[in-house]
């Protein structure tokens, strides 16, 4: 502005597309009513590195799996009742069936990286940072949640039952008087604030959203569903180290070669493999088929998850497509769409110009 308006420079404006993209993911986020998710998960990814920067919490953690790896037996209820989810996110289900896998989970528990390194911490200003943390954890969630049940049973603010932590987080939460697709920014601080303040410390609350299903869920959901922006940003800075490689960057986001990134959410929810990643059901149980009538009660939540996928992926259509029409339409993505090899896109960009 002091450029233009104070010195009389000339300047040619540009918009920022990864600062864009990134904008568009956090309203995609917030209207989708995902926030909350991204609240509650942040202090999953940043508590080892608490109380006050001392990595107090992860020490403990480690201590605790390294005990519960010498004193436990695989008779263990924690271990039994968590057993499927760690075999699930390890990749290996059909281990299940192993009966030296539990020994196995139980010997290695200190050993994996849910307990030897902290991972990445949380920052929401930084791009795509909730991503890279939740990348970096997915596959050890279980494994994490098995040493900070027993840490909790034994400090005294959580009790044996494993299913206990996820319905004390449930009541720990405010009334949602929208239901699960309500969540705005506003009510997704009440929620977290509510949940604190009832918790023992920070390490109580990250042990109850590791064992909330319906947070695990929405997670997942956000991960899966973002990839296709998430590449988007990745590719176009790898790519663009130069001011040849700029221009035809920019020439590519005026001639609309960007939109078929947005179709990734909308594919991964017609694909079966990615819908499992999301945690829906992709066969029909045992026994079941033909005797689910549409109100029933599992077909109901699936429902209800099902919404909350496409709301995400229309919220995150509607801001892109904002976004993306800005160097379509407006005059810095016209002045770039004059180098365009098309000759009928370089003669409509300068009929809009003149």
């Amino acid at each position: 502005m002091w450029l233009l308006y104070v010195a009389s420079v000339r300047l040619l404006l540009f918009f920022d597309p990864s600062h864009r993209n990134w904008n568009d993911l956090n309203m995609a986020i917030s209207s989708a009513g995902l926030w909350d998710a991204v609240l509650l998960w942040g202090v999953v990814f940043s508590v080892n590195y608490g109380p006050f920067e001392s990595a107090g919490w992860w020490m403990q953690a480690k201590e605790a799996a390294k005990d519960y790896s010498d004193h436990s037996s695989v008779d263990c209820p924690l271990l039994q009742a968590l057993l499927p989810r760690i075999a699930k996110e390890s990749g290996c289900p059909e281990r299940l069936g192993d009966p030296g896998y539990a020994q196995e989970v139980l010997d290695t528990l200190w050993a994996q990286r849910a307990f030897l390194q902290k991972g990445p911490k949380l920052a929401l200003a930084r791009w795509l940072s909730w991503m890279h943390c939740w990348s970096f954890w997915e596959r050890q969630m279980g494994i994490r949640l098995l040493g900070l049940l027993y840490l909790g049973i034994n400090l005294g603010y959580l009790d044996h039952r494993p299913a206990s932590s996820q319905l004390s987080l449930q009541a720990m939460r405010p009334p949602d008087e929208h239901g699960v697709l309500g969540s705005t920014r506003q009510s997704a601080r009440l929620a977290v604030r509510s949940v604190r303040d009832r918790c023992k410390n920070m390490l109580h609350v990250a042990t109850l959203v590791l064992a909330d299903s319906a947070l695990v869920r929405k997670g997942s959901i956000l991960d899966v569903l973002s990839r296709g922006v998430r590449k988007w940003h990745s590719d176009q800075v790898s790519e663009n180290t130069s001011c040849s490689a700029n221009v035809g960057f920019y020439r590519s986001q005026a001639t609309g070669q960007s939109w078929p990134a947005l179709a990734h959410a909308f594919e991964a929810v017609r694909d079966v493999e990615r819908l499992a990643d999301m945690g829906f059901c992709t066969r029909c149980p045992l026994g079941m088929k033909g005797k689910l009538a549409a109100d029933h009660p599992l077909l109901l939540e699936e429902n209800t998850w099902a919404a909350l996928a496409m709301r995400f992926c229309f919220a995150l259509l509607l801001h892109r497509r904002v976004s993306l029409l800005w160097h379509v339409q407006a005059l810095p993505g016209r002045f770039v769409a004059l180098v365009a090899p098309s000759a009928d896109i370089r003669e409509a960009a300068l009929a809009f110009i003149k």
